[in-house]
């Protein structure tokens, strides 16, 4: 009986040390720390609390509109997705992607990987970026740009009232603890991360005002956090340290990085309301710059200024240029960005032309994830309603029906818009089927 009691003292014991083990694991203090100093540089900016982790209440209202019109944030479910998504891949799966098919296209330069890979405009300017520093950044690149904001995020989110304190600091203590074991010295913490700064600002050439403002506010944040006694783990990079004051890191674009990045800004301003002078310009540029004229994102920009144009001449001609864009894109993955636009824009244009079946041979070709988006199910359902009564088949005229039906009810149900006729159809629908 005594050796029953003191086996189960034992257990007693042994569980209570492994639980009370397991909870000083967790230092609050020490988390809270690194985790302001990790994030500091959007805190100063945002004139925010560098040193308490907790913003308080009282910007509350700041907090939610940075959340909100930043990052598409309104809520707990939102914070965490997007915490999620920046740990999985953020800007630093793009800038490990695009340096990959440097590597994979190490004899060529960056507008022929542009054409070949079939990048779209964003994806080459960052490209030229990626070309031009990614041997001095080593194998952490960027992520100390993406894990700083998931901490961002996590202080913002405590004072919006999305997230409590207790449990921002738990999701922020394993984002403290590989930052500390990946970086050796402060300095080189805040050179990746002003990289992933100047990365994130390439698309609209603000990258080297980002940088300079980003070091102005490091410095700053030098004054009221003590660095020195934050101690980091990490061991240098391949490359060696680097100082996040180094003005040889600051990104000037080359004559043909300005050359491509003029076409992005070109693509990225582009409405139907300056169609002339778009299609201007863009002839202007391809006569310029011959080498532009079989790449696969232009003469994707090209079709998408055709089929704008709204005549029959021009849908037509957008039909050639698709089936030279197809062979081009056999090689390319389904997920790639531009793939996808390609077939989403074919889709449409073929259903222009009256070409239901050449249209959902597009929807087919199109990765599943992107079945999800309303436009994408409203394509498909009007594919479907183009093609009910062409068939002599009385029943397989009732698939394309309910197949349109159901395509539609998706995009309904994400609230796509839908045109009146197409509302209408679906009501009529409904009520034939209630009716039977």
């Amino acid at each position: 009986m005594n050796k029953k009691i003191l086996s189960l003292f034992l257990i007693v014991f042994i569980t209570f040390s492994v639980f009370s083990n397991e909870s000083v694991e967790f230092d609050k203090e020490h988390t809270e720390r690194y985790a302001c100093a990790f994030s500091s540089i959007m805190a100063q900016m945002n004139e925010l609390n560098v040193t308490s982790f907790n913003y308080g209440k009282d910007v509350g209202k700041q907090c939610r509109f940075i959340l909100k019109n930043s990052w598409d944030i309104t809520n707990y479910e939102q914070l965490i997705s997007q915490i999620d998504d920046l740990l999985a891949h953020g800007h630093n799966g793009t800038f490990l992607f695009l340096a990959g098919l440097i590597e994979t296209n190490e004899n060529m330069k960056p507008v022929e990987i542009i054409s070949k890979e079939c990048l779209t405009a964003s994806e080459g300017t960052r490209l030229f970026y990626v070309y031009s520093i990614k041997d001095r950044l080593g194998p952490l690149a960027i992520s100390a740009w993406d894990k700083a904001r998931c901490i961002s995020l996590l202080r913002w989110s405590i004072s919006a009232g999305f997230i409590t304190e207790e449990e921002a600091l738990q999701r922020a203590e394993p984002i403290v603890e590989s930052l500390i074991n990946e970086y050796s010295t402060w300095d080189d913490f805040f050179a990746h991360y002003i990289a992933g700064r100047q990365f994130y600002g390439a698309t609209d050439n603000s990258s080297s005002r980002l940088a300079t403002d980003a070091v102005k506010y490091c410095k700053q944040v030098h004054k009221k956090i003590d660095f020195e006694n934050l101690p980091l783990q990490g061991t240098a990079s391949d490359t060696g340290l680097l100082k996040y004051d180094d003005t040889s890191l600051l990104y000037e674009l080359s004559s043909e990085a300005r050359r491509w990045y003029e076409l992005q800004d070109l693509f990225d301003k582009y409405t139907e309301k300056n169609i002339t002078k778009t299609t201007n310009k863009l002839t202007e540029i391809k006569k310029k710059h011959k080498e532009y004229a079989d790449i696969p994102f232009v003469e994707y920009f090209d079709s998408v200024l055709l089929s704008d144009q709204k005549t029959g001449a021009d849908i037509w001609r957008c039909s050639f240029i698709y089936d030279k864009l197809k062979k081009q894109l056999e090689n390319i993955p389904p997920d790639r960005t531009l793939y996808k636009w390609v077939n989403m824009d074919f889709a449409r244009i073929h259903l222009i032309l009256n070409h239901p079946e050449k249209a959902l041979d597009c929807i087919a070709l199109l990765p599943a994830e992107t079945a999800n988006s309303g436009y994408f199910q409203m394509l498909k359902g009007v594919s479907y309603l183009y093609l009910i009564g062409t068939s002599p088949d009385f029943e397989v005229n009732t698939n394309y029906e309910s197949n349109a039906y159901e395509a539609l009810s998706n995009a309904e149900l994400q609230e796509y818009p839908l045109s009146d006729s197409t509302l209408q159809w679906m009501r009529e629908y409904e009520r034939k089927r209630d009716n039977n």
